[in-house]
């Protein structure tokens, strides 16, 4: 629709090209997982998130070799990191059940 000079200001063009970008960035990252989760064979969304957990790193793992990158180390490597994760989770988690 072809803009008309006198109700056309600057910030009603910005504001008309952020909504139609925010429209194409959302529906293009819901169409993107929307195919992952197809290609996963998945159907929720825990299963989803459990997938990605475990593909992710191995596929980092292999683009570093592939590279020929060093690998990274992971955040948890250690027990005593995971048991330090593990309680931090909890104390969120329960911090966040007093607030209901």
């Amino acid at each position: 629709r072809p803009l008309c000079p006198k109700t056309s200001t600057p910030t009603i063009v910005a504001a008309r090209a952020l909504g139609i970008a925010s429209i194409f960035c959302l529906s293009t990252f819901a169409t993107a997982t929307g195919l992952v989760s197809l290609a996963l064979g998945v159907s929720t969304l825990r299963e989803f998130a459990d997938r990605m957990r475990a593909w992710a790193p191995e596929r980092r793992r292999r683009v570093q070799r592939l590279l020929g990158l060093a690998p990274s180390e992971d955040p948890v490597e250690s027990a005593e990191e995971a048991r330090a994760w593990a309680a931090l989770d909890d104390a969120l988690k329960s911090a966040f059940r007093e607030r209901r």
